[in-house]
């Protein structure tokens, strides 16, 4: 229930009941019930996220109406013009209806803030809780504008590690999709030339190929339905509560991977937080907030005790400290602008360092498994040809002895 006694609803993430009711009290929410959320409720939710039936925009086209807003509003136009022209240049009819909604609350009497907090779930929280105090201290143009560079910087991210992964993972299933089809309908094909003869006679390379496909074709149905039920199983627990923190620890723990993940994790956070208390969001309410966008299990909650620390009386850079598992380089970065009084611009700081680190590191790591997939698929193709081949070249020879 908001402070305006109107009734929400909606999933959140916690450790604890007690965590999740704290933090749902410091959005400003009383709350009447929680209740946990099923595996396979949170597994649905996830597929659902992932097809985009939510109703949360976008980041590109939140980065956009950000800046639209914040470019309109710095230029004299009150918010529900700036709205009203919004609306009128839409991208697509839903989005035009988004903001429609939005238009519809502001000009009956409601702030900017409140017309979308009542739009379920259509902002993150973090961009509610920057325009109302945008709003409150009379800086909602200027505001809008650094929510929206912020946001393209984030949004810029997202689109490099999603490229930067796209080849290696259209390679892969590409040449297995081809190894597959190479085993069980060339081999099969050229396997007839050989009927009649004694399998013993064939080269030793020819042999284990044939003996591959034949056990593919046999057992290929009951190896699919294994590995879609070990994908399902497996899917299912790493969106459990307690799968979350094992898969997310784990990955941490991997060589490269989990200096790249920690790399991100950390410039969403610092990013985050650099934006809301650049925004004039208190810290206490700062900290929940860009924790809360931190993907990491594992460093979402060490991010949500350091909260908890700060709140103590202990400083940021302490706190950080105390967790043992963030970088000595952030941690300094922290206390720099600690004792410069310039937080927030070091956090930003540091979450470009960060977020470049990582980038540097995932696009190293992309350049060597590119090679090492092409060389090792196009070995296992070769040698299937190969096989079928100079079996078909020596028939002759075979046919004489």
């Amino acid at each position: 229930m908001t402070m305006a006694n109107k009734a929400q609803t909606g999933t959140a993430e916690a450790s604890s009941r007690t965590e999740l009711l704290d933090d749902l009290k410091n959005r400003g929410l009383l709350v009447l019930k929680i209740t946990p959320i099923s595996t396979t409720e949170s597994f649905w939710a996830l597929l659902n996220r992932d097809v985009a039936f939510g109703s949360q925009v976008r980041l590109e086209n939140q980065a956009a109406l950000a800046l639209e807003w914040g470019s309109l509003i710095q230029a004299g136009i009150t918010v529900e013009e700036a709205l009203e022209l919004t609306m009128a240049g839409a991208r697509s009819k839903r989005e035009k209806k988004r903001i429609e909604g939005l238009w519809t609350s502001v000009k009956s009497g409601s702030s900017l803030h409140s017309a979308m907090a009542d739009q379920n779930g259509m902002f993150p929280n973090s961009f509610i809780a920057i325009v109302q105090s945008a709003e409150a201290s009379g800086s909602l143009g200027p505001s809008l504008t650094r929510l929206a560079n912020d946001l393209l910087a984030r949004n810029e991210i997202t689109k490099e590690v999603r490229n930067s992964l796209i080849y290696p993972i259209f390679l892969t299933i590409t040449a297995l999709c081809s190894i597959t089809v190479l085993l069980l309908v060339v081999v099969p094909s050229l396997e007839m030339l050989f009927i009649g003869r004694n399998m013993n006679d064939l080269p030793i390379i020819t042999q284990y190929v044939i003996s591959i496909s034949r056990f593919l074709r046999e057992t290929g149905s009951g190896i699919l339905a294994i590995l879609a039920s070990a994908g399902v199983g497996l899917t299912a627990a790493a969106f459990s509560s307690i799968g979350r923190t094992i898969f997310s620890a784990l990955v941490l723990k991997l060589p490269v991977v989990g200096r790249i993940a920690m790399s991100l994790n950390i410039g969403q956070y610092a990013r985050s937080l650099s934006a809301l208390l650049g925004g004039g969001i208190v810290a206490s309410k700062a900290l929940i907030l860009a924790a809360n966008t931190v993907a990491n299990t594992s460093l979402h909650r060490a991010f949500l005790a350091t909260n908890k620390s700060v709140l103590s009386g202990i400083s940021l850079s302490t706190s950080l400290e105390k967790t043992m598992i963030m970088p000595i380089d952030f941690i300094n970065l922290v206390r720099i602008g600690e004792r410069t009084g310039a937080l927030a611009q070091m956090l930003e700081r540091s979450a470009s360092l960060h977020e470049v680190r990582a980038l540097r590191q995932l696009k190293a790591l992309t350049s060597l498994i590119t090679p090492i997939l092409t060389i090792v698929f196009g070995t296992l193709a070769g040698i299937i040809v190969y096989a079928m081949l100079s079996t078909i070249l020596s028939i002759n020879e075979l046919a004489f002895q």
